[in-house]
């Protein structure tokens, strides 16, 4: 537990020396049609899709444009990728790459087709500098969305924008729901109508939400921390990507064993009546949870 708030603090602390803008105007809740690290094409995903519309007195005129979030270089604009690699999937599309301080890079994806003109002259940029507009260049679960990343190169790690970024007031959440318990052979029960177990090692899992990813889930056993997932960061080795818990990594496949679970954690379940609680953290620091008294024999 405590190496486990150690590491949250040197992260959080390393993180808030930058102070990122949003690369788009106008930010609301409903503005994030998927989160990072959601289950996207089967695979992790990397980016925060941003779909900005206008108010209605700006219907006529509004333009959706795309602005750099911090100062940097231009370090490469893309019209026809196709890298295999999950940090840079082909569905970017149209996109500006931008290099900052301390490995980290900026990626904005499915622009407009002529944003190389420009470009073509700004080798070095100033945070809140125009690069261009939204479009659909790429693919996208919706139509003119941004597709926007943080890397850190060094590290060989996606970041959750959300946590470089302002925070935007009345953040959606969710609580942990219709749980799922698997035994080590790999059978489910559903928590809700299962309250009996063997004692061991169980994995849990809740109900998906098709667009919202918690910051942070978590597992607990009569108040004690067994198992936090992190949804702050996605490594990657040998072109797979992970989210990380308190002591393992998870791929895709096992954070999202099908298209209707989230992985929750694991946990070791000894004898005895106990009070298993589910937590889900937003990016406000706002905590739904759900609690179930079990038996375990």
């Amino acid at each position: 537990m405590k190496k486990t708030f150690i590491a949250a603090c040197l992260l959080y602390s390393a993180l808030s020396l930058y102070a990122f803008e949003w690369p788009v105007k106008n930010i609301k809740p409903e503005s994030f049609k998927s989160y990072f690290a959601q289950n996207r094409g089967k695979t992790l995903s990397t980016s925060l899709i941003i779909q900005v519309l206008p108010e209605k007195e700006e219907e006529e005129t509004f333009i959706p444009e795309v602005n750099t979030c911090n100062e940097g270089k231009v370090l490469v604009i893309l019209s026809d990728l196709k890298d295999e690699n999950d940090f840079f999937p082909s569905t970017l599309g149209q996109a500006v790459i931008i290099s900052h301080n301390d490995n980290i890079i900026s990626v904005y994806g499915n622009l407009e087709p002529s944003v190389e003109s420009k470009m073509d002259n700004a080798p070095y940029i100033q945070t809140g500098t125009n690069i261009g507009t939204i479009s659909n260049s790429g693919w996208t679960e919706t139509t003119n969305s941004l597709e926007f990343k943080i890397i850190d190169t060094k590290k060989q790690i996606a970041v959750n924008p959300r946590i470089l970024l302002p925070r935007v007031e009345k953040e959606k959440s969710f609580a942990p729901t219709e749980i799922i318990v698997e035994n080590k052979d790999g059978k489910r029960f559903e928590l809700n109508t299962n309250r009996s177990f063997l004692s061991g090692n169980y994995r849990f899992y809740q109900k998906r939400n098709e667009s919202l990813t918690p910051l942070k889930s978590s597992i607990s056993i009569n108040g004690e921390l067994c198992d936090e997932l992190d949804f702050t960061e996605i490594f990657q080795k040998e072109n797979q990507i992970f989210i990380s818990s308190n002591s393992k990594k998870y791929n895709t496949l096992e954070t999202y064993p099908d298209q209707k679970l989230l992985f929750i954690g694991e946990a070791k379940i000894t004898k005895g009546k106990s009070v298993i609680t589910f937590e889900n953290t937003s990016i406000l620091e706002e905590k739904r949870m759900a609690n179930y008294a079990i038996n375990i024999y």
